[in-house]
């Protein structure tokens, strides 16, 4: 999947777990499972897309969403490759379908620098539907690949679809599979509520969540309210900091915006949680004298991730990255920095 950084598309990710003494989601069935009526109309940013009959073969574009898919009980005939992989499969994705399911791994496409995928190799899948929620697809990409297969993309703003349960129910609803969609999202929700009782620590506190500071940059990406990843700890009983809108001003149709390195010192936020794509980074940020000054990062209550799996599933969390977030200690190391404690998660999956 594909976050624009400051100057270009940058691919990014997901993942997937289980709370301890919480299992993965069960396998579907016919007894827990009763199909839903077609055909269906989906409402998206380019327009409206109908769904006939209820889908066999689905070919993922973006990211993440295969985990939905998945989840649901069909394997889709092609996935995209995600952030952090050697080979495209992210390993709560791949446990699910060889272990839960008992199926073999779907073929991984082939995107280009900007996360464009080609016609050509979407069409020789023979898609019923093409799922894209998760994806920066064009109206002109929308056209073509709505040649091929239904096509569904993100809803209003490219990358952006809600949270994770609104991807299960849209999911649910394109395959036919409505029911098992709500069960889905009753255990996940049980889950992160679970998790986030065991960590009271964290409710009510606020939180920014942004990127890096590269030497000669003069701005701090953040993330809007709409954003995934901040939907994500939201969840958790965590609070959007308002200084934020009022810093940005308005994120319009994008789901960050940028904050003058001259003004960060406005930001309020009980925590900041931050994501670099290299170790170097992240010390270039806390080393910018602008940054070192700003309250959350003087007073160490910081959560900076640079690990790989960790950063896909806190990005683009999914009904199964979550689960396997928490199972990370993600909570753990929020905590930690809500209480002045940084964490830095390295590219070992160990914190600093």
């Amino acid at each position: 999947m594909s976050l624009p950084l400051r100057s270009a598309a940058t691919v990014v990710l997901v993942s997937v777990l289980a709370l301890a003494g919480c299992a993965s989601p069960a396998p579907i069935s016919p007894s827990n499972d009763s199909p839903d009526e077609f055909p269906v109309t989906i409402s998206h940013a380019h327009g409206e897309t109908t769904i006939s009959a209820a889908p066999e073969r689905v070919v993922v574009l973006g990211s993440s969403a295969e985990d939905a898919v998945a989840a649901l009980g069909v394997v889709p005939v092609a996935v995209p490759h995600e952030y952090g992989t050697t080979d495209g499969y992210t390993e709560w994705f791949t446990d699910y379908v060889t272990g839960e399911l008992g199926a073999d791994l779907p073929p991984v496409l082939t995107a280009d620098g900007d996360g464009s995928y080609d016609p050509e190799e979407v069409l020789s899948y023979a898609p019923d539907v093409i799922f894209a929620p998760y994806s920066g697809m064009t109206e002109a990409e929308y056209k073509q690949f709505s040649d091929i297969a239904p096509t569904i993309p993100y809803a209003q703003t490219p990358w952006t679809y809600g949270g994770w349960s609104d991807v299960v129910q849209l999911a649910g609803t394109v395959l036919g599979r409505s029911d098992r969609a709500r069960e889905l999202i009753a255990q996940t929700t049980d889950t992160i509520s679970a998790a986030a009782d065991d960590h009271p620590q964290l409710a009510g506190r606020s939180f920014i969540f942004g990127e890096w500071v590269e030497d000669g940059m003069t701005d701090l990406a953040v993330y809007s309210p709409e954003d995934p990843r901040t939907n994500l700890l939201r969840g958790f009983g965590m609070i959007d900091a308002p200084s934020v809108n009022e810093a940005v001003g308005t994120f319009a149709d994008q789901y960050y915006g940028y904050v003058s390195l001259e003004n960060v010192d406005t930001l309020s936020t009980d925590v900041y949680v931050g994501w670099a794509n290299s170790p170097e980074k992240i010390d270039q940020t806390l080393a910018n004298p602008l940054m070192a000054r700003w309250a959350p990062i003087a007073e160490g209550r910081y959560f900076y991730v640079q690990d790989p799996p960790l950063l896909a599933a806190i990005t683009v969390p999914s009904v199964l990255s979550v689960p396997w977030a928490i199972d990370q200690g993600l909570l753990d190391d929020l905590s930690s920095a809500v209480a002045g404690t940084p964490v830095v998660r390295a590219a070992s999956g160990s914190a600093e």
